[in-house]
C-alpha cells in the first residue's frame, strides 16, 4: 500500500471514530438537555404557577377580611377582587395543559374542588356587602371564620399538589444527575478508544513515511539560511508520493535561487532610483537657490557633468524674443571656446538645431578633431557626443549637449532624461517667465506712475475746467488752438502721406508711358494698375482730409463761373471708356438750352460730386446702364438737378437711411466684395449741404438706384445762349520744348521726388538742378543760371517758405519763376506759398501733364501762351 493509501486509509478510520464519537456525544447532550428542560419547564413552572394561586387566593382572604372586620368600610374593591379571581382561574387552566402524571391530576382537581367551595364562599360574602347588609359581630366574625375554614381546605389540596411536584423534580435531578456521570464516564471512555486507534494508526503510517522523510532530511539539513550560491539538491530514488515533497523541495531550491537573483537585481534597481531620486533632489534645490539662467546654466552643468562621467558640456536655450526659435549657449563646463565656435543656432541648424527640430536624442562618435579637453596635464579628445533635447509641454525649448570618454548609459542616462523631459524644462521655462513678469512689472509701474501723473493732469485739468467755465472768452481761445492744431495736423498728415505716394505716382506714370516701347504688355498693364491704385490712395487722402475740413468748419467753396456743359463733358471723357470697358452703355441727358448755360458754382466740388455718384453706379452695376440726367428743377425754378440713374444691385429701404453717414456702407460683406470706405457719399452729402443744395435717393432692392443732386444757381448767371455748345475736346498735354535749352533747378529733401520729377523733366528735353535744402538752392541761384524753381515747402535747415523770401527779396535772381511743390493741401497752405512769393501752387502727389503744363506757362517767353 502506498503512502497515500495508508494515509486515507489512517486518516479515514480516525474520522471514522471522531464522528462516532461526536455524534454519542451528541445523543447524550440532548437526553440531558431534555431532562433538564423537563425539570425547569415543566416541574418548575407548576410549582410557581401553585404559589401564585395560593398567593391570590391569600389576597382574597385579606380584602374580604378588611370590609368584613371593619364596620367602616362600606364597599370593597370589586375590580381587584374579580382580578384576582381571573387570575387564579388562568392559572388553573394552564396547570391542566401542563400536568401530565395520573397522581398530579388528581391532587390538581382536588386543589380545583377545594377552591371552588372558597370562591363559592367569598361570593357570598362579597355579594352581602355589595347590598349593604347590616350584620352583627356574630356574622361578620361566622362569616370570616368560615371563609377561613374554606381557604385553609383550599390550601391544603394546593400545597399537596405543589409537594408532589417538588417530589417528582427532585426525582428527576437526581436522575439527570446519575446520567450526567454515565455519560462522563462513556465519554472519558470512547476519547480513550480514540486516543489509542489513533496513535496505533499514526505509527502505523509515520513507519512507512520516515524511511523516505529521514532520506530527505538529510539533504535539507545541509541547507543554511541566506546560504550564498547553489541549493543541495534531494536525489529521486523512487517515485511515490514522498518523492513528490523531494520535487517540491527541488523546485523550492530552484526558485530560491530565483528569487535570490531577482533581490539582487531588484536592489541594483532600487539603488539606481534612490540614485537618481537623490540626485533629483540636488538639482532641485539648485534650481531653487538660483534666479537668473545663466547661473541656473552654470551651477546644472557643474552637478550633472561629474555625475555622467563626461568631460566638457554646453546647454544652449531658445531665446523668447525672436520670431524663429534661436538656441543660445547660456552655459559651459570646460568647452573649448574657440572663436570659430558658434554660439547661436537656428531652428534646424547644425546638430543643436537638428536636435530641437527632431526632438530626440542624438548620441554620436566624435569625430578627429572635432573637439577636446584641456588639462594642465595635457589634452584629449572625447569618443562621445550626446545631445539631448529639452522639453517643456511639447516643445523643445533647451538642447543640453556633453563630451564624455565613455558612453553614457543606464542609471546615468535615467537620471539626464528625467532631469532633462521634466524638472529642467519647467525650470528654464519659469525663469523666462519670472524675467518676463519681472519686465511686465517694471513696465506696470511705469505704467502706473505715469497713470498716477495723468490722474494728477486730469485733476488739474477738471480744476482748470471750473475756472474755463466762468472764463467763456478763454475757452473761445483754446477752442481756437485746438482747432489751429487740428489743421496743422492734417496739413502734416497730408504732407506726410502726399510725399511718397507723389514719387510712386510720377514713375509709376513714366512707366505706363513707356516712351522706349521696351515694355512688355503685362510689365504695362503692372504700371497701368500702379496708377490706378495710386490714384485711388491719393482720393481716399482728399476724402478724409476733406471731411475733417468740413467737420472743422474749414471748408470754403471757391465759386467761378463756367459753361454748365464743360464738366459734364470732363465726365463724359472719364466715365465713357470706364463704361465700355465693363460693358456698360453711359448716358448723358442733357436739354440743348442748357448747353450754352453759364453757372456759379465751386467746379470742382461739383465735379467731386458727379465723380462719386458715378463712380458708385459703375462700382455697384454689373449689367445695364448708367444715366447722367441734367435738367432745371421743376419745383424750384433756379436750381439745377443732377440725377445719375444705374440699373445696379439697389438699396434696401431699411439701408438707405445710413449711406450719408461717414465710415457706412449697406452691409458688411460690401466692402469685401466691391471696396471703398463709405466716405464719398458722406463727404458729397456735406459739400451739397454748403453748396446750398442736397442729396436725396430713390432705390429698389436688385433694381436700381436714382441720386438725385440738387443745387441752387443764381438767376443773373442763368443767361441762355442760342447756339448749340460744340462739344468740348480734352486740352492736349504740353508739347516738348526741344527748341529751349531750360534750367530748372528742383528743391526737395526727399530723394524719392528728386529721383522722378528729374526722370520725367529730363525726359521732356529740360536741365534739371538738385538741391536738397533752401540754403542749398540759394547757393545753387548765385552759382548757376536757372531759368525756374520748383519748390518743396517742408525741408531741413531753412524751409521753402524762408527760401522763397529770400529768392524774392534778391535783386539778382528776385524774378525767377517759383512753382511752390508740397504734400501739403489745405486751402492756407496754398495762401502761405502765394504769400512767401511762390507764382504757382501744385499739391502732391503731382500729375505729370498739370506739372508740365504749369512749368510750361511760366518759363520765360512762354507767358502769352
Amino acid at each position: 500500500m502506498t503512502f497515500r493509501n495508508r494515509l486515507i486509509a489512517g486518516f479515514s478510520a480516525i474520522l471514522l471514530l471522531i464522528t462516532i464519537f461526536s455524534a454519542l456525544v451528541y445523543y447524550l447532550g440532548n437526553t440531558l438537555d431534555a431532562k433538564l428542560g423537563n425539570i425547569v419547564n415543566d416541574r418548575y413552572v407548576k410549582v410557581r404557577l401553585g404559589e401564585r394561586i395560593l398567593s391570590n387566593a391569600s389576597q382574597i382572604q385579606n380584602l374580604i377580611n378588611l370590609n368584613t372586620l371593619n364596620p367602616d368600610q362600606q364597599t370593597i374593591d370589586q375590580p381587584k377582587l374579580q382580578q384576582l379571581d381571573s387570575q387564579i382561574r388562568e392559572d388553573f387552566v394552564r396547570l391542566d395543559e401542563l400536568t401530565r402524571l395520573t397522581e398530579g391530576k388528581t391532587f390538581l382537581k382536588h386543589a380545583k374542588d377545594s377552591f371552588s367551595v372558597y370562591e363559592q364562599r367569598f361570593q357570598e360574602i362579597t355579594a352581602l356587602i355589595n347590598e349593604s347588609v347590616e350584620l352583627n359581630d356574630n356574622s361578620r366574625l361566622r362569616n370570616v371564620y368560615n371563609l377561613e375554614v374554606a381557604r385553609k381546605a383550599f390550601a391544603e389540596t394546593m400545597g399537596q399538589y405543589i409537594s408532589f411536584q417538588e417530589e417528582v423534580m427532585v426525582a428527576t435531578s437526581d436522575e439527570s444527575k446519575a446520567s450526567i456521570e454515565r455519560s462522563k464516564l462513556i465519554i472519558v471512555g470512547f476519547w480513550l478508544l480514540l486516543v489509542l486507534l489513533s496513535v496505533l494508526i499514526g505509527s502505523n503510517v509515520m513507519r512507512g513515511a520516515l524511511r523516505s522523510i529521514n532520506r530527505i532530511s538529510s539533504v535539507m539539513d545541509d541547507f543554511e539560511a541566506g546560504h550564498q550560491g547553489s541549493l543541495p539538491r534531494i536525489h529521486i530514488a523512487e517515485k511515490d508520493e514522498i518523492s513528490d515533497i523531494a520535487v517540491a523541495y527541488n523546485r523550492m531550491a530552484d526558485a530560491l535561487e530565483e528569487r535570490e537573483n531577482r533581490e539582487k537585481l531588484y536592489q541594483q534597481k532600487l539603488e539606481a532610483e534612490n540614485w537618481i531620486k537623490t540626485n533629483l533632489a540636488d538639482v532641485a534645490s539648485i534650481y531653487q537657490d538660483n534666479r537668473d539662467l545663466a547661473a541656473l546654466s552654470d551651477k546644472l552643468l557643474s552637478k550633472i557633468v561629474p555625475l555622467m562621467r563626461a568631460s566638457c558640456a554646453s546647454l544652449y536655450v531658445m531665446d523668447l524674443n525672436t520670431e524663429t526659435p534661436v538656441y543660445v549657449r547660456t552655459g559651459a563646463y570646460a568647452w573649448d571656446i574657440r572663436s570659430d565656435i558658434q554660439d547661436s543656432f537656428v531652428f534646424g541648424e547644425g546638430l543643436v538645431g537638428q536636435c530641437a527640430k527632431e526632438g530626440k536624442l542624438l548620441d554620436l562618435q566624435v569625430p578627429e578633431h572635432y573637439i577636446r579637453v584641456f588639462s594642465g596635464a595635457g589634452s584629449a579628445q572625447p569618443d562621445h557626443l550626446l545631445l539631448l533635447p529639452v522639453s517643456h509641454r511639447g516643445e523643445v525649448i533647451a538642447v543640453l549637449e556633453l563630451a564624455s570618454f565613455q558612453p553614457i548609459e543606464g542609471s546615468r542616462m535615467n537620471l539626464l532624461a528625467e532631469i532633462a523631459n521634466h524638472s529642467l524644462g519647467t525650470s528654464i521655462r519659469n525663469l523666462q517667465y519670472q524675467k518676463h513678469v519681472e519686465q511686465l512689472f517694471s513696465e506696470s509701474q511705469t505704467y502706473n506712475e505715469e497713470l498716477q501723473v495723468q490722474s494728477e493732469e486730469l485733476l488739474q485739468q477738471q480744476e482748470a475746467l471750473r475756472s474755463l467755465n466762468e472764463r467763456l472768452e478763454e475757452q473761445v481761445k483754446i477752442s481756437g488752438m485746438n482747432s489751429r492744431y487740428k489743421s496743422e495736423f492734417l496739413a502734416n498728415m497730408s504732407h506726410e502721406l502726399r510725399t511718397p505716394l507723389n514719387s510712386i505716382l510720377v514713375l509709376a506714370q513714366i512707366l505706363r508711358e513707356n516712351k522706349d516701347g521696351n515694355m512688355s504688355p503685362k510689365q504695362r498693364e503692372y504700371a497701368e494698375t500702379m496708377v490706378m491704385s495710386g490714384n485711388q490712395l491719393l482720393n481716399l487722402i482728399n476724402d478724409i482730409l476733406d471731411l475733417s475740413k468740413i467737420e472743422a468748419g474749414q471748408m470754403t467753396l471757391l465759386e467761378e463761373s463756367f459753361p454748365l456743359q464743360e464738366p459734364i463733358h470732363e465726365l463724359n471723357q472719364q466715365f465713357l471708356p470706364m463704361m465700355d470697358r465693363k460693358g456698360l452703355a453711359f448716358n448723358l441727358l442733357m436739354a440743348e438750352e442748357l448747353k450754352a448755360m453759364h453757372v456759379s458754382l465751386d467746379k470742382q466740388r461739383l465735379l467731386q460730386i458727379l465723380r462719386n455718384l458715378l463712380s458708385n453706379a459703375l462700382k455697384f452695376t454689373e449689367s445695364g446702364s448708367v444715366t447722367l440726367r441734367v435738367y432745371v428743377h421743376e419745383e424750384e425754378p433756379f436750381a439745377l438737378g443732377f440725377e445719375v440713374t444705374d440699373t445696379g444691385i439697389g438699396i434696401s429701404p431699411e439701408h438707405q437711411i445710413g449711406i450719408f453717414e461717414a465710415f457706412r456702407q449697406v452691409e458688411s460683406n460690401t466692402s469685401r466684395k466691391f471696396g471703398g470706405t463709405g466716405l464719398g457719399l458722406a463727404i458729397s452729402q456735406e459739400l451739397a449741404t454748403l453748396m446750398g443744395g442736397s442729396i436725396s435717393v430713390k432705390s429698389t432692392l436688385n433694381a436700381g438706384s436714382t441720386f438725385l443732386l440738387t443745387l441752387p444757381v443764381d438767376g443773373s448767371y442763368c443767361a441762355r445762349l442760342q447756339e448749340s455748345a460744340a462739344a468740348l475736346e480734352p486740352s492736349p498735354l504740353p508739347m516738348d520744348m526741344a527748341d529751349h535749352d531750360f534750367s530748372i533747378l528742383l528743391v526737395d529733401d526727399d530723394m524719392r521726388n528728386i529721383y522722378s520729377l528729374s526722370a520725367v523733366l529730363e525726359e521732356h528735353n529740360y536741365r534739371v538742378i538738385c538741391a536738397s535744402n533752401g540754403e542749398e538752392a540759394l547757393s545753387t541761384l548765385e552759382t548757376r543760371e536757372v531759368d525756374l524753381v520748383l519748390m518743396d515747402i517742408m525741408m531741413p535747415d531753412m524751409d521753402g517758405y524762408e527760401a522763397m523770401r529770400i529768392i524774392r527779396r534778391s535783386p539778382v535772381f528776385g524774378k525767377i519763376p517759383i512753382i511752390a511743390l508740397t504734400a501739403k493741401a489745405m486751402k492756407e497752405d496754398r495762401d502761405l506759398c502765394i504769400e512767401a512769393g511762390a507764382d504757382d501752387y501744385i499739391s502732391k502727389p503731382v500729375r505729370l501733364d498739370k506739372l508740365l503744363s504749369i512749368i510750361q506757362v511760366w518759363l520765360p517767353g512762354r507767358n502769352s501762351s
